[in-house]
Formats: structure tokens, sequence, C-alpha cells
């Protein structure tokens, strides 16, 4: 038989190119390899404490046995991963949702074992239950640990996706600065396909490529993996014709929704006659839910004060006896709805701080009203220590009590901060100000204004207990892992995690 002729695609321009060949094995599926692999040490590990702790000896089941039932169990965890999509990266890229999905796989996993104990009678109730809250720990810590990893090595610029961004108008412009200001997330631009006067208007950094039109040639030239479509900046033809050229091309194609602060899982695709359409649930978090939250905030902070009181008296005292000044720390700053209130922290800076501010201004490390320096000299040992711990941030749990705060929150912002939002980022101002909160855990180290801005917005938007809860719990672990690394020698460039106020 002859060799059939080679299809061509139109791109749209009057000229025809051939399908490329297959690209060249991504960075990502070596990443992919390593997390397979953690996950499997994660849950391997899990279940094996769970029968050394809690299993009891049972006929006809020996040491064998146990081990066959413990990689049998440990595998289901991986199954059960790979279906709540753990393995994509539209799951693990936000830690929220992760943490949500690693919680389901885990109690699935713990369901299936006590169905399994029905056969086995060395699966004892004790052991699925065992087994299915240290697969949900070990996977937590071990995805923690890879994330801090991955953020680290694609700061330097390895395991990046490199795409075309098709359109140059405002949305197409807000991508690219979210891109920018997350380097974490994997993806770099390679150049920008779009309106000239749009692009030179929107004051991209990205290189310009070309027209819409032209897309296609550039993302073969740069050798890129995909693209990203703005739809706002591209009619409907162009953009259909662009999304299926792409992927007969073998590149992979995303399309913005032209929707900001929008939790994903608050959009629902149906159809119209087999038209895609999306739905938008609505934002308004129901009447129970606003209870729990307190509930929740009064249980934790008064339990959490209870236990912690000795702790509290122990830094009282190292914060005395390490430099002259005040216990405590207390600062006028803006609750919800705009009333002010005073947050309480232990002293960590020398006593005349705020006097020093103005000297140390033209340093700021932040861009936007907030303030940040890495080696703030006004910072005593001491202060570095509670810092580096969060025990500097445990009095604020009396302002938790007090209905000034919520355990989880946007940041409380100062007066001179305020004084500079827009209409829109006020919006914050209605909810309580919280000692954790999504852009803490999100992106506290990361210098830019906009991650503030869009982070606390969107969890003013969509707030759920849910999201509280996975939010505490990263925040615990992010403090356990500082208080950890303070014990091991640090290495240059290591990547830091914060969970803390200021």
């Amino acid at each position: 038989m002859g060799r059939m002729p080679s299809a061509t695609l139109s791109t749209g321009t009057g000229q025809n190119v051939e399908p490329r060949a297959g690209s060249a094995r991504e960075p990502r599926s070596m990443l992919f390899a390593v997390l397979v692999g953690l996950d499997s040490l994660a849950a391997l590990f899990a279940w094996t404490l769970a029968y050394s702790v809690v299993a009891v000896p049972s006929r006809g089941v020996g040491g064998v046995g146990h081990l066959v039932l413990t990689l049998a169990l440990s595998a289901i965890t991986l199954v059960m991963c790979a279906t709540q999509a753990l393995y994509r990266a539209r799951t693990s890229v936000v830690r929220s949702v992760e943490t949500l999905a690693l919680l389901r796989a885990s109690a699935s996993t713990g369901v299936v074992a006590l169905a399994a104990g029905q056969v086995f009678e060395s699966i004892t109730l004790a052991v699925a239950v065992t087994g299915a809250v240290a697969s949900f720990v070990t996977l937590r810590l071990g995805r923690s640990a890879f994330t801090s990893w991955v953020a680290g090595q694609r700061r330097r610029g390895h395991f990046v996706r490199s795409v075309i961004l098709i359109g140059a108008n405002e949305e197409a412009a807000r991508i690219a600065g979210i891109l920018r200001d997350h380097p974490e997330v994997g993806y770099s631009i390679a150049g920008v396909a779009g309106d000239r006067d749009e692009y030179q208007d929107a004051g991209f950094v990205e290189p310009w490529v070309g027209p819409v039109a032209a897309a296609l040639f550039a993302a073969r030239a740069q050798s890129v993996t995909g693209c990203i479509i703005a739809p706002t900046a591209v009619d409907a033809a162009s953009s259909n014709r662009l999304a299926r050229e792409m992927l007969a091309q073998g590149f992979h194609v995303q399309m913005t929704s032209g929707l900001s602060r929008v939790d994903h899982r608050r959009l629902r695709v149906q159809h119209m006659m087999h038209e895609p359409i999306i739905y938008v649930e609505p934002a308004n978090a129901p009447r129970w839910a606003r209870i729990a939250k307190r509930a929740i905030d009064v249980v934790v902070a008064g339990t959490t004060l209870v236990f912690v009181a000795p702790v509290l008296a122990a830094v009282a005292l190292a914060v005395r006896l390490s430099s002259p000044g005040p216990i405590i720390f207390r600062q006028q700053r803006v609750g919800r709805h705009g009333e002010l209130f005073t947050v309480y922290k232990f002293r960590t800076m020398v006593a005349d701080a705020e006097d020093q501010l103005e000297e140390l201004i033209e340093h700021n490390q932040r861009s936007g009203p907030l303030f940040k320096l890495a080696r703030d000299p006004r910072v005593t040992p001491m202060g570095g220590l509670l810092r580096k711990t969060s025990l500097d941030e445990l009095p604020q749990l009396f302002n938790v009590l007090h209905g000034e705060m919520s355990l989880v929150g946007p940041r409380p912002a100062l007066e001179t901060e305020v004084a500079e939002f827009d209409d829109e980022l006020r919006g914050r101002l209605s909810m309580l100000p919280g000692i954790t909160g999504l852009w803490q855990i999100e992106a506290r180290d990361n210098p830019s204004f906009d991650a503030y801005r869009r982070l606390d917005l969107f969890y003013v938007e969509n707030w759920s207990i849910g999201l509280d809860l996975v939010i505490l719990g990263r925040t615990a672990f992010a403090v356990g892992a500082r208080a950890l690394r303070m014990l091991l020698p640090r290495r240059r460039g290591d990547v830091s995690m914060t969970a803390t106020l200021d």
C-alpha cells in the first residue's frame, strides 16, 4: 500500500502547515513520577504504621499476609488519589483543593479497608481508621515538601511549561501578571499574539509575536508546549479555529473564563443544544456556615489558650528579660466594616520600632502599601525566634474570643494601608480579619501586591467551612515545618514557608 499523503492544516492566513511531530517528553512527566513515588512511600508508611500499632493477631494471617494486605491497601490509596484527580495539575496546583481531595481519598481508602475487614480478620476498625488518618497526614506532609521543592525549582527556571498567550487585552494582561507573580505555577509565556496596539497599551513585558492569525506559527517557532487563549480578546470564529488547529498540532490548549475571583467549584459546564455554556453558582454562604465559623473560632481559640497557658507565660517572661519594652505589642487595625480594634501580639521588635519605620520605607521589599523587610533591624533576637515559630501570634486568640478577629480571614490591615485601597479591595472589610488566611498560606512571601489583593478578595467571595479547615490545617503544617527547619541546617536558596500575620 502506498504511503498516505500527510494532512495539512489551514492557519486562517491562506497558508497551510504540516502537523508537527510529537513533542519531546515534557519535564512534568518526571514530576509525575516523583509525586507517585512519594505518595507510594507515604501510603506504605501509613498502613505499615497502622498494622504495627493497632493490629491484632488473627488466625491464618502471618507476617507475609500482613505484608500483602499492607501493599494492597497502599495500592488502593494510590488508586483513590487518582480517582480524585490528584495527579492532575488542575487539582494539585491549588493546595486547598488538593487537601480536600487528599482527605476524600484517604477516607475512601478507609471505607474500602473496613469492607475488606469482613473477609480479612486482621483489618479491624482500629486498623482502618488509623491507616486512613495516617495516610492523610503522610500524604499531606509528603506533598507539602514536594510542592515547596518544585516551587523552588520553578523559580530557578526548571520544570516550566512554555506557552503562547493568545490575546492582548486586559484579561490577557491579568493572566500574564498572575503567571509572572506566581512562577511556582509552572508556566512561562514565550510570547503574546494579539492586537499590537492593545499589546502596547496593556504594558506586557513578554515579547509580541504577531497578530492572532500568526499564533500557530509562533507556537511552532518557539517550541512551546501549548497556548492559553483569552476569549474576550479574540473573536469567536478565530478562537474556535485556533483551538482546533492547536489541538491537531499536538499543543495543549487552555482558555480563560473571563471571570475573576470565582472558585472553579462554582462553575458548572452545561450545554445548550450541544453548545457548551458555564453556569455560575451563587457565592453566598448559608447562615448555618456563619454560625459554625463563629463556633469553631470560640471553641478552638478557647481550648488552645487553655493548653498553651504555660507557653504564654514562658514567652512573656522571655520577652521581658530579652529587651526593654512592653511584653505585648498593641496596634490599631481595621476590622470588619471598617471598625478599628486593637490587635495583640508578643513584642518582637525594639520598643521604638514604629518611630524607625520612616527610615526603612525606602528599603521596602513589597509593592503597594504593604511593608516587608526580610532582615528588619528592628526585630530583636528573641523576636526573630518568636516570628519563626509563630508564637508571637498567640495573643490574637484573645482578639478571636472578643469577636474582633476570626481564626481564618483576610489579614487585618493598618489604617494607612486601607487608605490606599480602592473601592473593590475595601470589599475585604466585609469579613472579620483572621490570624491566618488564604494569602498567608499561598503567597505570604510573594512581594506582589496583586497576589495579596487577588487572594484576599477570592477568599471573601468564596469562603466556606471546608476552605477554613483546609487553611487551618495548612497553617499548622507550615508552622510545624518552620519549627522543624529551625532544627536543621539552612541551605542557601531554601524556600521559606510562612504562616504568620506580619
